[in-house]
């Protein structure tokens, strides 16, 4: 660094069509670009050395956003784990009474004595079938809605620093 407390750097820059002074006492190779030297000044106190107290109180504060945000992370990630857990029951337990129906319409089939009889049990079984899984796409639609709901919330409606993610 000069007493002037400016920076001074000499970069060659290649021009199109440069002086001639700016060339003397160089030799060229033929077919090379001629190249002049210009001066770059930037003033020293543009880029201050960062203090080391500012330094450590810097990387603390990015530590400390970023065990926020690992921790209401974890706190999303169960949520999920816990709304795809509620869905798997409810479509276990929808499943699980389709077989029983279905097996109950086998055996109400298998006692039938005419076509008639059989066509009436068959189309019970339908229509009994079709509201059980109008209700199940219910309750599996309100389950994820409030899944979403739920993790979303951070984004949606930010608030404390558990329920923010940074």
């Amino acid at each position: 660094m000069s007493d002037n407390k400016e920076t001074r750097a000499k970069r060659p820059i290649p021009a199109s069509s440069p002086p001639e002074r700016a060339n003397e006492g160089r030799e060229e190779a033929p077919g090379q670009t001629p190249a002049i030297e210009v001066e770059l000044v930037a003033p020293a106190a543009a880029l201050p050395p960062p203090s080391p107290r500012t330094a450590v109180q810097t990387s603390e504060n990015i530590f400390a956003d970023l065990r926020g945000t690992f921790a209401a992370l974890a706190e999303r990630q169960f949520t999920v784990a816990s709304g795809v857990k509620a869905l798997a029951l409810e479509m276990s337990g929808l499943a699980r009474s389709n077989l029983i129906a279905a097996a109950e319409n086998a055996s109400a089939l298998a006692g039938t004595r005419s076509l008639a009889e059989a066509m009436e049990v068959q189309f019970t079984f339908v229509r009994s079938s079709l509201d059980t899984m109008a209700a199940g796409s219910k309750r599996l639609s309100e389950i994820g809605a409030s899944l979403v709901t739920e993790v979303s919330r951070p984004i949606v409606a930010p608030g404390t620093d558990s329920n923010r993610i940074r």
